[in-house]
């Protein structure tokens, strides 16, 4: 991700914000498994690798993918409703899969809030390439969050009887203070002009 943000900024392109949807398209492209895109028919449209790519976040790669599916559905959509598939996604695997994964939902949230300051505006998408190429740490880009996804679904399996709305959006409150705490995410009013 940095090699790509770097040439971008290196190239110093007229339109940012295009390049910068190029790049989040691609990465989610090129490190997704294509098996599950089959019927989109991909490598008959575009060249895509054997293999996808590695892109990890806290050493798994699903919170990477997550990160990127919801960065790419931000670009056709907007963050609510990225971020609302990625809860909806959660609640599905709360009935029928592994659990609710509150880091899943943490890189959710870290995709769409990546992809709307990516794509804000030219002066916003061009002052994040520059933040992007010089990451000195994966933190910058996602913080920690074993600690934080721990206390919260102790917050969820203590509240299974009651209604859980107001417990999600205390969640969803305080995932994006978790973000907005993180240096990529707090530089928002550095981006303006």
């Amino acid at each position: 991700m940095q090699i790509l943000f770097n040439e971008a900024v290196q190239q110093n392109h007229p339109d940012s914000v295009s390049e910068n949807k190029a790049i989040i398209l691609s990465l989610f492209l090129h490190t997704a498994n294509h098996r599950n895109f089959g019927a989109l028919q991909l490598p008959n449209i575009i060249a895509m690798p054997a293999q996808p790519l590695r892109f990890s976040l806290e050493g798994r790669t699903d919170l990477a993918n997550h990160l990127l599916a919801t960065a790419t559905i931000t670009l056709f959509a907007n963050s609510a409703i990225a971020d609302t598939i990625g809860l909806y996604k959660e609640l599905l695997d709360q009935q029928q899969a592994g659990g609710f994964d509150v880091r899943d939902l943490i890189a959710d949230h870290a995709g769409s809030a990546l992809a709307s300051r990516l794509t804000g505006d030219k002066q916003q998408a061009r002052y994040y390439q520059q933040r992007l190429a010089t990451m000195k740490s994966e933190t910058e880009l996602f913080p920690k969050t074993r600690a934080l996804a721990a206390n919260l679904e102790l917050q969820l399996l203590n509240n299974v009887d009651t209604d859980q709305t107001p417990l999600i959006q205390s969640i969803n409150s305080t995932i994006a203070d978790h973000l907005n705490a993180s240096p990529i995410y707090s530089d928002a009013e550095k981006a303006q002009p």
